[in-house]
């Protein structure tokens, strides 16, 4: 057994899907399916059941999740107690999935000594970013909703474009740009678990300005948009421009197109308020990047 399957093992939990581990790990899919796929021999169980449209954890997936994450937290930890280049560890930053080679790119323009080393970028889920933050388990996260917690300080980063992507045959994305009123008839496809999450509210509300309620499509938990828009007829959905620009749509057989409404979802950097060095720093390399 390897600590990188054991890495990857987990990522394909927390994202949902082995494409978007295969994104926060700034690694081909193929790569996480293969490592997994070993793993799940020498382990003598399978760890995932795997379907055209979802990911799940089996009975024995959910029994190894314990382990596998205890494994990484001593990693962690050994690697901090041995690092000479800091008293103080590495600076652990959680992202959202997609994020992951932006920030790296950001971060590793840094000068020398802006950041504690080595930098670690981390993807978690949206529900617990802040808590990790707040509890230390986390230097810094990026999130998408605005902070309530007065325990944290908030950095404003630039919004995050989000793209129309359909099928490829798809006419709405034909010349590059798309008008959300020419989609009301279409059906706008979400998983089940983004319902209520920032970009569902985006999306919704920006349908409603271009004078339409959308007739959203809900898949189960962990199904892959991409695939289902080329087996339900005529659907859409979103993306985000910064992951969009790490796949190939040609090889997915979809199309992405830029909205004429305001389809964006703000981010921000939060810290402790005893870390705001730290959430100065990244919050302006960040920035710098997206601006150029």
């Amino acid at each position: 057994m390897e600590l990188r399957q054991v890495r990857y093992f987990v990522a394909v939990i927390d994202t949902g899907s082995f494409t978007a581990a295969a994104s926060a790990l700034s690694i081909v899919q193929s790569a996480v399916s293969q490592q997994i796929s070993r793993l799940e021999r020498e382990l003598r169980v399978d760890l995932f059941d795997r379907t055209r449209r979802s990911v799940r954890l089996t009975s024995a997936g959910r029994q190894f999740e314990p382990f596998a994450r205890s494994m990484l937290d001593t990693e962690r930890a050994a690697r901090s107690a041995l690092s000479p280049s800091s008293t103080s560890g590495p600076t652990r930053i959680g992202v959202p999935t997609g994020l992951g080679p932006l920030v790296t790119a950001a971060l590793t323009a840094l000068p020398d000594g802006t950041l504690p080393t080595p930098v670690e970028i981390v993807s978690i889920p949206a529900t617990d970013r802040e808590q990790q933050v707040a509890d230390g388990r986390l230097d810094a996260a990026i999130i998408r909703t605005p902070s309530a917690r007065s325990d944290l300080v908030t950095y404003a980063l630039p919004a995050d474009e989000l793209l129309v992507i359909t099928a490829s045959d798809h006419p709405a994305t034909a010349t590059g740009r798309a008008h959300l009123a020419d989609l009301a008839a279409h059906p706008l496809v979400f998983t089940v678990d983004a319902i209520g999450e920032p970009v569902y509210l985006n999306t919704i509300a920006s349908c409603r300005r271009a004078g339409f309620e959308p007739h959203v499509h809900v898949l189960s938990p962990g199904a892959d948009p991409l695939t289902s828009l080329s087996t339900i007829a005529d659907a859409w959905s979103v993306f985000f421009a910064a992951h969009a620009r790490q796949l190939n749509p040609v090889a997915l057989g979809v199309r992405f197109g830029h909205s004429d409404e305001n389809l964006a979802v703000v981010k921000s950097v939060v810290v402790r308020s005893d870390r705001t060095d730290i959430g100065a720093r990244i919050a302006a390399a960040i920035t710098d990047a997206e601006c150029r």
